[in-house]
């Protein structure tokens, strides 16, 4: 389990590890709450889950991102998550996304997660843009991406929820090559 001398990432309010095999528990509070997941193509199974922990440590290895665990600093109490993931690599575009555990939600936690994922990917990690999507009934998501910065792009479907999301690109400012 990720402790705070572990985070390699804060925020003023978070603190971003890396999943280990031992934070199935955490997996299973997140990605097994409808309340988190239902508009991502969960509620998700105990082995859907333990399969979705896998995929993550392992794109940590191949690709050095994953959707990092958050914990918010002042109580190591677990948030959710937010990261990156491999979507166009030839044009090292990365699909970032935040999902925050039901009982954090509504308190500004999703934003500030996101906007450390993006510094990181854009001034660490040199990453040339960000993909963002969201489901269709996500008024929240929708908002969030607009803040942030990210402009609509087209809609794509996404075969876990069966339904086309808005789709969304951020560029790097400090890359400002097309695509």
């Amino acid at each position: 389990m990720t402790r705070p001398h572990d985070y390699f990432l804060r925020t003023d309010r978070l603190g971003f590890g890396q999943w280990s095999e031992g934070d199935l528990p955490l997996a299973l509070e997140l990605w097994g709450d409808p309340g988190v997941s239902s508009l991502i193509g969960g509620p998700f199974t105990d082995r859907e889950i333990g399969a979705r922990l896998a995929r993550e440590r392992t794109m940590l290895i191949d690709h050095q991102v994953q959707y990092w665990p958050v914990f918010l600093l002042q109580s190591d109490d677990f948030a959710g998550c937010a990261g990156l993931r491999p979507y166009h690599l030839d044009g090292r575009i990365f699909e970032m996304g935040v999902h925050v555990r039901k009982s954090y939600q509504g308190q500004g936690l999703a934003q500030e997660a996101a906007r450390a994922v993006i510094k990181f990917a854009f001034e660490t990690l040199q990453i040339r843009g960000l993909f963002a999507g969201h489901h269709p009934k996500n008024a929240s998501s929708k908002r969030l991406l607009g803040r942030l910065g990210f402009s609509f792009t087209h809609e794509e479907f996404y075969a876990p929820t069966g339904a086309n999301h808005p789709s969304y690109l951020l560029m790097n400012p400090g890359r400002p090559e097309t695509l």
